[in-house]
């Protein structure tokens, strides 16, 4: 038998502004610790969330608008968050192509998860993908 699925969150995506960030914060601490999946661990992992705060106040206005937050409409918290870059951008991992986006990170609140908020993530990405 197949395990009920939770009921779609109501959410909205917005850009990631300095107001998430101590929000976003214990979501990126809890994924960067989860033990179930392989991953590189980007520089950003063991980092303060003041650290954090920092290292997204020093990305150019750009990137930032390559990174949005999941608000949970019942609760107006932060649910998950994605972060991206572009051609010419910071970027722990991978150094994007002209005309490319790369998905730094991706994160739904354990909670959130299996009611569509990543896939509202990434058609948020493919919104504002490069044509």
């Amino acid at each position: 038998s197949t395990a009920p699925q939770p009921s779609p969150a109501s959410v909205r995506i917005e850009l990631l502004a300095p107001k998430h960030y101590s929000q976003e914060f214990p979501l990126i601490r809890d994924f960067l610790a989860y033990k179930k999946c392989c991953f590189c661990i980007p520089a950003s992992a063991g980092e303060t969330e003041a650290g954090w705060a920092k290292k997204r106040e020093s990305w150019p206005a750009d990137k930032l608008s390559l990174s949005a937050v999941a608000i949970d409409e019942s609760t107006d918290q932060v649910v998950g968050f994605v972060h991206c870059s572009g051609h010419g951008h910071p970027c722990d991992m991978h150094k994007p192509k002209e005309g490319e986006i790369y998905v730094d990170e991706i994160c739904v609140d354990k909670a959130f998860r299996r009611r569509g908020i990543g896939t509202q993530l990434m058609n948020w990405v493919e919104g504002v993908a490069p044509q």
